[in-house]
């Protein structure tokens, strides 16, 4: 199965999903706090609320569509739990948005570039 995207060089948008949920948006693993959960705390000093709402959308929204590619079997996911089990992974995104909210001003600018990267790197894993 490919990966469900709306068209080429657009965001990311999934048009389905073939599985429940997968534990790592919920629970985490891999000693991780969940995807919804890291998002939640990540966006926790977004000051503007306007920000913070459609960042907390689209943190929702990326999550899904990693979701997507990580529950699928071992041999064919091009999305991993930890550096261990290869690149890119759940670990490194979730590293990669704690820095990006220590960097933030308050405004959600540092989070939302630490997204484009993200959702352009699932995108490169997912059309590779």
């Amino acid at each position: 199965m490919r990966f469900p995207f709306s068209g080429r060089g657009e965001r990311l948008r999934v048009t389905s999903i073939a599985h429940d949920s997968p534990p790592f948006l919920d629970e985490g693993g891999a000693g991780q706090r969940g995807w919804l959960q890291q998002g939640d705390e990540v966006l926790a000093a977004v000051r503007d609320q306007k920000a913070a709402k459609r960042l907390r959308a689209r943190v929702h929204e990326l999550g899904r569509a990693i979701a997507t590619e990580w529950a699928k079997e071992n041999r064919s996911r091009r999305v991993y739990s930890t550096f261990l089990q290869g690149s890119p992974n759940l670990r490194d995104w979730g590293k990669q948005l704690q820095r990006a909210a220590a960097a933030d001003a308050g405004d959600g600018d540092a989070i939302r570039e630490a997204l484009d990267v993200i959702e352009r790197e699932l995108k490169r894993a997912v059309d590779a």
